[in-house]
């Protein structure tokens, strides 16, 4: 019986955090910002809604593997929906870095967006794929973070 409390305690905390997170008061910078040893990047009203948007999407991701890693799969699929929404504003980025890769920029966000729909599904159908795909959301974001970031 108490396990049953503690997993509708659970999947409460998770249904607030989304409430918290969907909120959006997750806001980047106006200032200027470095990135390590490279020069100072102005932060201009487009750069500031990529960071706000991003950073959204990274809370969002990590909530989504912590509903994953306890079973709560209704969260999980939730916040996965939410992502993909989100990441619909990310195609239209300019990156900082290889701005000049247009072509190479689109087939990585074609490959996150891909994999959270292949995500997504999985976690509709409780497959035991979940923890690969969701490995692979993740080598996305590197792959394309250390290309254009």
């Amino acid at each position: 019986m108490e396990g049953k409390g503690i997993q509708k305690g659970m999947k409460f905390a998770f249904a607030l955090i989304i409430t918290l997170l969907l909120a959006g008061d997750v806001f980047a910078s106006e200032k200027e910002i470095s990135n390590g040893d490279k020069d100072k990047r102005v932060m201009t009203p487009e750069r500031k809604k990529q960071h706000h948007a991003m950073s959204i999407i990274e809370k969002q991701w990590n909530l989504a593997k912590k509903a994953m890693d306890v079973g709560d799969f209704q969260t999980a699929g939730m916040v996965v929906e939410k992502i993909l929404e989100e990441a619909v504003s990310v195609e239209n980025y300019k990156p900082y870095k290889n701005a000049d890769k247009p072509k190479q920029y689109l087939e990585d966000y074609n490959f996150f967006r891909e994999t959270l729909i292949k995500l997504k599904e999985a976690i509709n159908r409780k497959e035991k794929t979940i923890g690969e795909i969701s490995k692979s959301v993740d080598e996305a974001c590197k792959r394309c973070h250390g290309k254009f970031r």
